[in-house]
């Protein structure tokens, strides 16, 4: 879930981009686009139940304060008021996004080396056996995660990781830890050849 939640966030930073270069642009829409933007994060992560989704909302209020005003005017200040409010929340909500995003890295790096550690010790009585294809499918993953439980130094780092990650975190990770093994053994293999 967390990969899914990181892969959403990297999606909403490159939108955000793309709203800023509607902005250099002078695009008339900036400001529309922004607040559809604004509201897309809202209702996505919203059911997602991420605490940073309220900060999100209190950041939208303000620059829709901004754009309401208390003069509705077109005057060229004001718009470029409103412009700049807009470029500030787009700002603002870029870096609650990075935050979210390393939080998630940070909790991926712990979990992924203990995985690893789990991997070491595991193959130590049951290599792990990389289909010739190189391909680590869903079977593969579910049954080496399998394997990596029977070693009985592991039993307990194994039983913890698979309580605390869901599935598709723990498979996510679990194929990055195999396919660094395999990098490095490729590495290992070429330079000694």
């Amino acid at each position: 879930m967390k990969a899914y939640i990181k892969e959403k966030l990297l999606d909403e930073l490159t939108h955000s981009q793309a709203l800023t270069q509607q902005y250099k642009n002078r695009d008339t829409n900036f400001i529309k686009n922004t607040l559809i933007w604004i509201e897309g994060i809202e209702n996505e992560f919203s059911k997602l139940r991420l605490a940073f989704v309220g900060v999100i909302s209190a950041e939208k209020a303000k620059l829709l304060s901004v754009i309401k005003g208390e003069n509705l005017t077109h005057t060229t200040r004001k718009i470029k008021e409103k412009n700049i409010a807009a470029v500030n929340t787009i700002d603002f909500i870029n870096n609650k996004l990075y935050e979210e995003i390393n939080a998630i890295d940070k909790n991926f790096e712990v979990w992924k080396d203990k995985i690893a550690q789990l991997s070491a010790i595991s193959s130590k009585n049951n290599p792990i056996a990389i289909p010739i294809d190189g391909e680590l499918s869903q079977d593969f993953l579910k049954t080496t995660w399998k394997n990596f439980g029977q070693a009985s130094e592991g039993f307990h780092m194994h039983q913890y990781l698979s309580s605390i990650l869901q599935q598709a975190d723990l498979f996510y990770l679990l194929n990055i830890v195999i396919n660094n093994l395999i990098n490095n053994s490729q590495k290992i293999g070429s330079v000694h050849q």
